[in-house]
């Protein structure tokens, strides 16, 4: 992965190109700090930050213009085929770089069946100077990300920071988005926490003239739908084998590679899997807590030891506070998942080793490890076993006064709410502050549910838990998840690459029965089962955790006044009230309730604030 960054239709102005490249070259140096290029020509400014991971020559920088001199490209990323589409192009390159693959199969093939060719995480951008017009793209599950603004010039970087630098008289406060925040503890694209500020969207491809114009947003790949009827054993067959091609395709690099390693069933799939096939030890990652609830090196070791890996362990401390300020802003804009601080500091530790890691991130999207998941389902054989209303209903008050009774027996009762849920709140993660909460005025505005269920009608498929898996893409992976890592991991220099968002091992997933990924009523059934295969035969005993760090208890003992403080400033910013504030604050701390993610959300707002208003 790399930093790109670019203005089209450059005004000529020696202070904006000078500031242009100072701020690239300084914002985007830690996503590439190997090399910084940059070119002029024909009112486009372009600007690379080159993490050299394929092809370390220096034939291999950006920007990169064609053999024919027709075309130019910028390019975040890497293309894990790429080999083979070298094959494809009827005559002799000049490098061994991806880089010049992808544009050279664009003058041939064009961009859309470009595209479609590309195994790999991406963010795109080509100039074509005989056609006077350039092209953005994506890659299908947006891991690398490519703002832009059109306005007062159109420009774009994988860094907002770049472009609030530039314009930022000219930005506005998004309050939607902030809204969204909120509620949803991140920003949702292809919105960003500016009015005027957007991200290309996972999965496509934008066309803009020579004035800046966006003329063309098409999308070039979803997941296919439908299921596809198979015994337990044949799917178990044919995920072992997509997974183990979607793990090796992510090895190709001239740099070491390692693995992220926490005790659970994703990571530990990848180091298994991929340890078999490797003939020297690989490089495995653990980070770890005092808090055993937060601990996974135990289970984690199991893995190590069983493949026998180079494994580094490496033990979080709760100092965090010199930290905070800088690991929040290489965001750059409010992010709020509390497991961003693990992620940066095992990302700090595994570059001092290694270039490339590999991560589990995906496995629960793909093959139904959460809870609303399950509840989805439960809640669909609950429908069909009693498909009319009455029956539901009669159903539903008969599980909950057995329930009562006999606590083995299920209570129907909640699939009967699941049910009468609006498919919008299906998506709803219910972290953060709630519509009609009064502690903050945009909380009162109905864009998230509004925007989440825009996401769902978009995702619609016959099946709603199909729907809502789908949905679940384009929500929290995207826009929590995804941005999450690829911020922490790249600010530290290291490129991470997710074996579980190959794009047919996702079209697999998608396609498998339903009743065979939450068999026995165990969420991500069929992944477990491949792990008794490679990790350890109890696996299904195993309690999942969540990689996160034990932010309440800090928030009540050594990050109180560090709260209180920033909280404090909110309210004199007039952005939250004070009489609400306190009570959130007094009822946390007192442990009469717990509102973790709800303050941590309001201090990291605060931070951002400081940072940018």
């Amino acid at each position: 992965m790399c930093g790109v960054a670019g203005i089209l239709n450059f005004d000529g102005s020696d202070e904006l190109r000078a500031r242009f490249f100072s701020e690239a070259e300084c914002l985007l140096k830690n996503r590439g700090p190997n090399h910084f290029g940059s070119m002029e020509k024909d009112r486009l400014l372009l600007a690379h930050a080159r993490l050299s991971v394929i092809d370390l020559s220096d034939g291999a920088n950006q920007p990169m213009i064609s053999k024919s001199g027709r075309s130019a490209i910028v390019f975040n990323g890497e293309i894990f085929n790429y080999q083979d589409l070298q094959k494809e192009i009827p005559f002799r390159l000049r490098t061994n770089s991806d880089t010049e693959v992808i544009l050279e199969l664009y003058e041939l093939l064009g961009l859309e069946a470009t595209l479609k060719k590309l195994h790999g995480q991406f963010a795109i951008f080509i100039t074509d100077f005989e056609k006077n017009k350039s092209f953005m793209a994506r890659d299908r599950f947006g891991q690398a990300p490519l703002y832009y603004c059109q306005k007062p010039q159109f420009t774009f970087s994988s860094d907002i920071r770049v472009i609030t630098n530039l314009y930022r008289n000219n930005l506005n406060l998004d309050i939607e988005s902030l809204s969204y925040y909120l509620t949803e503890l991140s920003v949702p694209q292809p919105h960003s926490i500016w009015k005027e500020v957007k991200q290309v969207a996972p999965a496509h491809f934008m066309e803009i003239d020579s004035t800046g114009k966006i003329s063309a947003n098409v999308c070039y790949w979803t997941i296919p739908h439908g299921v596809v009827e198979m015994p337990e054993s044949e799917a178990l067959e044919r995920i072992d084998a997509a997974l183990t091609m979607a793990i090796l395709r992510r090895t190709v690099s001239d740099v070491p590679v390692g693995c992220f390693l926490s005790g659970g069933v994703d990571s530990g799939l990848i180091v298994s899997m991929l340890a078999s096939q490797w003939k020297e030890p690989i490089k495995t990652f653990s980070v770890g807590f005092d808090f055993e609830d937060f601990n996974e090196l135990a289970d984690a070791s199991i893995i190590a030891k069983r493949y026998n890996t180079d494994h580094h362990e490496f033990l979080l401390s709760t100092n965090i506070l010199n930290d905070l300020e800088k690991i929040l802003a290489c965001y750059g804009e409010p992010f709020a998942d509390c497991s961003a601080i693990p992620t940066y500091y095992i990302s700090r530790e595994i570059k001092k080793e290694v270039t490339v890691a590999l991560s589990g991130d995906g496995g629960d999207e793909m093959f139904g490890g959460y809870s609303n998941y399950g509840d989805s389902f439960d809640a669909e054989k609950f429908a069909t076993r009693y498909p009319s209303a009455g029956l539901q209903s009669l159903a539903g008050w008969t599980s909950k006064i057995g329930s009562r009774i006999n606590a083995k027996i299920k209570n129907r009762g909640s699939e009967m709410d699941y049910l009468k849920k609006s498919p919008g709140l299906r998506l709803y993660r219910g972290m953060g502050f709630h519509e009609g909460d009064q502690i903050i005025s945009p909380v009162t505005s109905s864009f998230t549910k509004k925007h989440l269920q825009e996401i769902w009608e978009s995702e619609l498929d016959a099946s709603p838990t199909s729907t809502l898996m789908r949905a679940s893409l384009q929500t929290r992976l995207l826009n929590d998840y995804l941005v999450k890592v690829d911020r922490a991991a790249m600010d530290n220099s290291l490129e991470v690459r997710c074996p579980f968002l190959d794009h047919e091992l996702a079209e697999l997933a998608f396609s498998l029965p339903h009743q065979l990924m939450f068999k026995n009523g165990d969420l991500k059934y069929l992944l477990k089962k491949l792990g008794e295969k490679y990790m350890y035969a109890d696996i299904f005993n195993r309690k999942k955790r969540g990689f996160g760090i034990p932010v309440k208890h800090w928030l009540t003992n050594k990050l109180k006044d560090f709260a209180m403080g920033h909280i404090s400033d909110l309210v004199n910013r007039r952005v939250i009230v004070s009489e609400a504030a306190n009570n959130l604050l007094s009822a946390h701390c007192s442990g009469r309730q717990d509102h973790t993610d709800r303050i941590w959300a309001l201090i990291c707002l605060e931070l951002w604030f400081k940072k940018n208003i």
